[in-house]
């Protein structure tokens, strides 16, 4: 049998890594948290049901999708700036060719995590149960999903630029790592 060191060691977590965790989970919260918030007030659009039960008419809000994409890409594109921004700002550990490498994947990534809460929130609390009993007159709110379309590259561009920018304008002491 083997003796045991006399002093046992545990694995040590560099701060370094622990930026890196708390900057992944900031990030990813704040894009659920905003995805929630805009699912519960995007666009939606609403009608009657007609009186032999096939269809919905008297649309209001007919173009309801355009509005939801845009307000989408935009809250995303803000989140995205905030959060390059921050990256720079605080975590001064990550600063270099890797944090802006993860400014860009972390926006890409929370732009699909909110766009994911999102449409999970507007389609489970906002949109009508259509697959229930309907009633002729009955009025139904309908919601469009946005899609992962062209939209999630609106927020990694934003970051990307805004990091770049911020160390294109830094001074080299802002490259200095503390220990």
């Amino acid at each position: 049998m083997e003796d045991l060191p006399g002093r046992m060691t545990r694995p040590v977590i560099t701060k370094q890594w622990g930026e890196w965790g708390r900057v992944i989970a900031v990030a990813l919260v704040v894009f659920a948290v905003a995805g929630v918030a805009w699912g519960f007030f995007q666009p939606v659009t609403t009608g009657e049901v007609t009186d032999d039960l096939t269809a919905v008419s008297a649309l209001s809000g007919e173009d309801a999708a355009v509005p939801t994409f845009g307000i989408y890409v935009i809250i995303t594109a803000v989140l995205g700036v905030a959060l390059a921004g921050w990256m720079f700002a605080a975590a001064r550990r990550l600063r270099g060719p890797w944090g802006l490498a993860a400014a860009g994947i972390l926006a890409f990534l929370g732009s699909a995590v909110f766009l994911v809460f999102g449409n999970f929130v507007t389609g489970h609390f906002r949109a009508t149960d259509l697959s229930g009993d309907l009633t002729a007159g009955q009025q139904v709110t309908l919601v469009a999903d946005v899609g992962m379309g062209t939209g999630l590259l609106v927020a990694p561009a934003c970051a990307l630029v805004v990091y770049w920018a911020c160390a294109l304008f830094s001074s080299d002491e802002a490259f200095e790592h503390t220990t």
